[in-house]
């Protein structure tokens, strides 16, 4: 059962491509497979927070 059918949320056919408003935006493999690896774990929301900012900021 998908998560539409799953929570009754109305089922979407996206013709818009990479849209925000309907939902997640398509990830790159390397960021699902983080994302993937990252969700069996706990974070401190705040630290990951900082840690994140400074990787961006030295982009």
């Amino acid at each position: 059962m998908d998560l539409q059918t799953r929570h009754g949320l109305t089922p979407i056919i996206n013709a818009a491509g990479t849209f925000t408003p309907l939902g997640v935006s398509r990830s790159s493999p390397y960021v699902a497979q983080t994302v993937a690896d990252a969700l069996g774990q706990f974070f401190v929301i705040d630290e990951l927070q900082t840690r994140l900012s400074q990787t961006v900021a030295d982009l």
